[in-house]
């Protein structure tokens, strides 16, 4: 089931050839835009509403074959109309369909963008390192494949993560009831801000982004979620404290130091990753359920992984 949620914040005009009003005839019609996810709550956002002025790049093939990238903005139900209406996808006298892609890049200007007509895409990403308030929005990177629309008809634009979310879950315990007040919080670390992608095929109708390299490593400040109600070996309990990230995919994390904890008065503690889980895919959701003891021990009793909606839909081994 698709559902229509929001794509936050400003999004990019990237290099794209222009469209003068001579251009469009005044019988030509406006290409009828719409945007939806390919999963439940896949924005950042937490009551996946469009909230009305959220911005897109809209990328189409036009009348005498070339392509264009124009900002669209979003209505509250989810459709979306073109900022500048002479800067806008028209349907031209005789067209019979158009190919139509989109991206939402967070707060970004996308001078660094390349797209090479209909076959090739690329660019740098970075996610904010503090997340604690709207870093974690801005962090999102959203692609829309290819959709091929026929005259007349409206396009409807899927979008899919093409970053990975953390969800870290630490359980209460003895220790973190005696030394709640000492809580410093958590991070994510050693771990790079940005990366490469690439969409090297965009006439493929399922291919996505690819990450090419990374770079700029660092530490991330996660979201605080507060306590959360969870399910752990089959009893509903309330976590200590919980927190969400979104983060570059594809880099390894096997055998290394992922997650930091601090608590006033104790040496960091640290979770160092050495189940079978190589690297944090884009689109899916790694949720991990911590738990932290006085004599410096982190261990982890689950590592989830599913599509974003859900939180996670199978577990992977743990050690």
């Amino acid at each position: 089931m698709k559902y229509t949620l929001p794509l936050l914040l400003w999004a990019a005009l990237f290099t794209a050839c222009t469209q003068d009003e001579a251009d469009i005839p005044q019988s030509h019609s406006l290409l009828e835009l719409t945007a939806s996810m390919a999963e439940p709550n896949t924005r950042a956002t937490s009551d996946g509403t469009w909230t009305g002025g959220e911005k897109v790049a809209v990328l189409a093939t036009n009348h005498n074959g070339g392509g264009a990238t124009y900002t669209y903005t979003a209505s509250t139900t989810g459709e979306l109309t073109p900022e500048d209406i002479t800067k806008a996808h028209y349907w031209a006298t005789g067209e019979v369909s158009k190919s139509v892609w989109a991206l939402y890049y967070g707060d970004e200007t996308a001078d660094n963008v390349a797209w090479n007509g209909s076959s090739s895409f690329s660019g740098t990403w970075s996610v904010q390192s503090n997340q604690t308030g709207d870093g974690y929005q801005k962090s999102d990177l959203l692609w829309a494949v290819k959709s091929t629309v026929n005259a007349g008809n409206q396009a409807n634009l899927t979008f899919k993560h093409q970053v990975a979310k953390v969800v870290i879950h630490i359980i209460d315990n003895d220790f973190t009831k005696a030394e709640r007040n000492k809580f410093e919080g958590m991070s994510i670390i050693n771990y790079p801000l940005t990366g490469r992608w690439e969409v090297v095929n965009m006439s493929y109708p399922s291919f996505e982004c690819s990450w090419v390299w990374h770079e700029n490593e660092n530490s991330i400040k996660p979201h605080e979620l507060g306590p959360q109600q969870i399910k752990r070996n089959g009893e509903e309990i309330t976590t200590f404290a919980s927190y969400e990230a979104l983060v570059i995919p594809d880099w390894a994390i096997f055998d290394t130091k992922v997650f930091e904890f601090d608590f006033e008065g104790y040496a960091p503690f640290y979770y160092t990753h050495s189940n079978d889980l190589t690297s944090w895919g884009y689109g899916d959701v790694y949720t991990y359920c911590i738990e932290i003891n006085s004599t410096g021990a982190v261990t982890v009793g689950s590592v989830t992984q599913g599509n974003w909606g859900d939180g996670g839909s199978y577990d992977l081994s743990t050690q």
